[in-house]
């Protein structure tokens, strides 16, 4: 288990964008230590009027952990632990429980059953960290930018899984073979069956060179003025037919 301050010094890193200045001030925030696994139901949390720009829906709120909350007296808010929820989130520990518990699943989100989906329908780390800003702010009775300085620009990171190179024999199967049971479980949708069944028989059959479309990608990335970052896979273990199936058919070498 990570050290709560250990915790709290990677989230500040983190969020070091939202205070460059004054990052004392939100470590120092009466935030409850809850202490207990985030689990995997989670519920919302109504924000005070003075934050309500920072949620989501009506009433404006936040996605929390129900593991994370006290039950006590006062508003839900103060009895959240944000810290650990936001850590939570941002280690992808729902994620990492399924797997230890139920196996990998290999990148397949439809086999993450029982995992709220709204974890992934907002950047709710981020609206936390502008929460904690926020509500630093006010304990100082500063405005936000006296305290912290601007809010910065908002940036768009686009990333690359470089899971291959070329189009290998496992690639088309495993990609083809998905596009197929897309079509087969969209037969009710003619039109999105059509599209799948011809994605299908792109990807199984066409011939791409997907080093090239890197590269495009890339230099498209650097022209809209997008930071890029390259994900790149390694790994020394030896072939089986599951790795083979499974894992991007080249290796790095010195």
């Amino acid at each position: 288990m990570v050290l709560r301050q250990n915790m709290i010094d990677c989230l500040l890193r983190a969020g070091l964008r939202y205070w460059s200045e004054g990052a004392d001030f939100v470590a120092a925030l009466p935030v409850v230590e809850c202490g207990s696994n985030p689990g995997f139901a989670t519920e919302r949390i109504s924000l005070p009027s003075w934050a309500a720009d920072l949620g989501v829906g009506s009433p404006p709120s936040l996605l929390v952990y129900e593991g994370l909350v006290r039950r006590s007296p006062g508003e839900p808010w103060q009895n959240c632990d944000w810290w650990q929820t936001a850590y939570a989130m941002l280690s992808c520990f729902q994620e990492r429980e399924f797997e230890r518990l139920h196996g990998p699943v290999h990148s397949n989100f439809r086999r993450l059953q029982g995992i709220d989906r709204q974890l992934f329908e907002h950047a709710w780390v981020n609206r936390i960290m502008l929460f904690l800003r926020r509500w630093a702010a006010r304990t100082q009775q500063k405005s936000e930018e006296e305290l912290f300085g601007p809010l910065p620009e908002p940036e768009i990171i686009v990333t690359h899984d470089i899971d291959a190179i070329r189009k290998t024999v496992p690639l088309r199967v495993k990609q083809g073979g998905l596009q197929v049971l897309d079509a087969l479980a969209g037969w009710r949708n003619p039109s999105k069956a059509v599209r799948s069944f011809h994605s299908a028989a792109r990807i199984m059959f066409s011939i791409e060179n997907y080093a090239q479309l890197l590269v495009k990608c890339g230099a498209k990335s650097v022209r809209e003025h997008q930071k890029v970052i390259y994900f790149v896979f390694v790994s020394d273990r030896t072939r089986n037919p599951g790795t083979w199936f499974f894992d991007p058919g080249y290796r790095l070498v010195p």
